[in-house]
């Protein structure tokens, strides 16, 4: 399975709780979207911006900018990594 695939099947499980809504950033493609992170998620009126990874890969120099910058912007911001055991939030 793919990043996207698993930022699917999270949003799922994620769009089922309560006054919580996740949306995945749709690839436009080759340049991909504008900000190059995996998706966001509004809960309780607060935006997190999310990156998603496939084990231990690393964050691009420009995805940590664009997270950085999120946050500089009062977002809450985290990277899921995702793998055979489950998915852990950093």
């Amino acid at each position: 399975m793919t990043e996207r695939d698993y930022m699917r099947r999270f949003a799922g499980i994620i769009n089922a709780v309560p006054g919580a809504v996740l949306r995945t950033l749709p690839d436009s493609g080759i340049r991909g979207h504008k900000k190059p992170y995996d998706g966001f998620l509004i809960h309780a009126g607060r935006h997190y911006s999310i990156e998603a990874k496939i084990g231990p890969r690393e964050l691009e120099p420009h995805q940590v900018t664009a997270l950085a910058e999120d946050m500089d912007a009062g977002a809450g911001c985290f990277v899921l990594r995702f793998s055979r055991d489950g998915v852990t939030l950093y």
